[in-house]
């Protein structure tokens, strides 16, 4: 079997890296431009690879652990309109959104390479990978008035904006009798991440009958989304 001998720097062994025992193709493993950080391994890149030809690159094992944790949050009230009103359209946050590093005191640091400020409220992700969405609205009904349902969404495309889907939502409703109250509407969802340039997440709400308040704060998680690297695509 041909292989490749590299000779130890002392005491006379070496080391040989083999071919494979049987095989027709002639296969290119390309490695990194550098050497990695500790503890990482090789991995073969999502894309820019064929059943012969592959780029590899540095990753986390699979079996460490979460690699990923970032939370981003409104930090301004706004309006979340009823469908009619805001001209047949749904709510879309685009502005307001800062990074959650502080609460009451608090510090919190989010793990692993973090998300870029979103772009008109789309967030693209650092890094390929299984990644989870938790989303909370806190919203409150103004003026005590009837508010049949105010909707948190998140939305994903695959393909740059061209599209956008709900891939999670859940709601909520109050009754003008109950006075002015706050309530929060909460959404899951799980995004398989295989393009960064493709893959992007945002989120948007919708008032029933009356519109709603938006509850923010830069001091609190009131309105907030939390993203979780599960695993690898």
């Amino acid at each position: 079997m041909a292989g490749v001998k590299i000779a130890a720097a002392a005491s006379g062994g070496s080391a040989e890296i083999a071919g494979p025992p049987s095989s027709s193709a002639n296969t290119v493993l390309k490695l990194p431009a550098d050497t990695g950080a500790a503890g990482k391994v090789l991995k073969v890149k999502s894309a820019n690879h064929s059943a012969t030809n592959a780029e590899l690159e540095w990753a986390t094992a699979a079996g460490e652990g979460t690699t990923h944790i970032s939370q981003w949050r409104q930090n301004a009230n706004s309006t979340i309109q009823t469908y009619a009103n805001a001209g047949n359209a749904y709510t879309i946050l685009t502005a307001n959104w800062e990074k959650a590093d502080n609460t009451n005191g608090i510090e919190f640091t989010n793990l692993g390479t973090d998300f870029d400020s979103p772009s008109s409220g789309v967030f693209t992700y650092p890094t390929t990978g299984i990644w989870r969405i938790d989303f909370q609205l806190q919203w409150a009904n103004s003026s005590s008035v009837t508010v049949t349902e105010c909707y948190a969404y998140i939305e994903a495309t695959n393909d740059d904006g061209t599209d956008w889907l709900p891939i999670g939502d859940g709601g909520n409703a109050v009754d003008a009798g109950t006075g002015t109250a706050w309530l929060t509407s909460q959404s899951h969802a799980i995004q398989d991440v295989e393009d960064v340039g493709q893959d992007k997440v945002r989120f948007k709400s919708v008032a029933g009958t009356n519109n709603a308040t938006l509850i923010a704060s830069t001091n609190m998680n009131n309105t907030y989304v939390t993203f979780t690297r599960l695993c690898d695509t």
